[in-house]
């Protein structure tokens, strides 16, 4: 898989800087022009991000807030003092969004399970005014009300619940839960996720160095859209490692297509050419005698 005619994809997970500055050629050979697919943020591609657009505007309040919050103590290992200009300056990492989208839906949970609670201690409170109201009625009527007015399934996790019930345009795109397919039960809904495919070139700007540049978005779609007609082309396209952008010849065997025995196929061949032998004969016969 080192030789020409190959090109090889990634998966989210591996470690790019692994990928990018390995000393062993091999590794280099390998890497060179291939691609990693992974979830990527909207403002890494997206113009007039909102998200983003925010982060550039904090200022001195949350610069102060920063440092204030540091834990590590100056002069220490670790310790990082931010300059007024930070978030003018550097750009969310990668993942910022789908973390942002994280907290809003633990708020969201505790905001459901919340009313969901105090829906529940209504539904109680009506429960035990009508088993008061009941008492005085008679027991058999006591029990009906107590197991009609009777709340939830006390085993489910409210905040989990909630969680899930979440439902809102974020940061990263539009979030709604329990689409995960059978696999991943629970889960985010795949499509309503950017995919990106990062293709690793050489760096124009330092020798014998690679850099990972996004040739390729996929925005939130169906599973449709996951042929190449739905991927929309970024800072030129990929690159294979030829130098070229048109993919190489797929390194797959003809398939055999017939179907049938060798003696079958003699057969046949030889009733073909008896019955084309025989129409060369009468067009033959039909041209010689033709006016008589």
């Amino acid at each position: 898989m080192n030789g020409e005619g190959y090109v090889g994809f990634f998966s989210e997970g591996i470690d790019i800087e692994f990928l990018l500055y390995h000393p062993n050629p091999n590794v280099t050979k390998l890497v060179e022009g291939a691609g990693i697919i992974n979830v990527i943020d909207e403002f890494q591609y997206k113009v007039n991000d909102a998200f983003l657009e925010s982060w550039k505007g904090k200022g001195d309040a949350q610069v102060n807030m920063i440092n204030e919050a540091m834990p590590i103590k100056n002069g220490t290992p670790g310790y990082f003092e931010a300059e007024p200009t930070f978030f003018q300056t550097y750009d969310p990492s990668w993942g910022s969004s789908f973390a942002y989208d994280a907290i809003m839906s633990v708020g969201m949970g505790v905001c459901h399970s919340l009313a969901k609670n105090a829906q529940n201690q209504g539904a109680n409170n009506a429960q035990n005014q009508g088993e008061k109201n009941a008492q005085k009625q008679g027991r058999r009527r006591a029990q009906k009300g107590a197991k009609g007015a009777k709340g939830g399934n006390s085993d489910v996790n409210p905040l989990m619940e909630g969680i899930l019930a979440s439902d809102f345009h974020g940061a990263s795109g539009h979030v709604d839960y329990g689409d995960g397919g059978p696999r991943n039960v629970n889960n985010r809904n795949r499509f309503s996720a950017v995919y990106g495919i990062y293709n690793i070139q050489r760096s124009d700007s330092k020798e014998d160095q690679f850099e990972a540049i996004l040739s390729d978005v996929l925005p939130p779609g169906t599973e449709e859209k996951w042929d190449s007609s739905g991927w929309i082309p970024k800072n030129g396209g990929f690159v294979f490692a030829e130098g070229t952008t048109t993919a190489p010849t797929l390194f797959r065997d003809t398939p055999n297509k017939n179907y049938l025995r060798r003696g079958v196929q003699i057969s046949g061949l030889f009733v073909m050419s008896l019955s084309m032998f025989m129409c060369v004969v009468a067009s033959l016969w039909v041209y010689r005698y033709r006016e008589s």
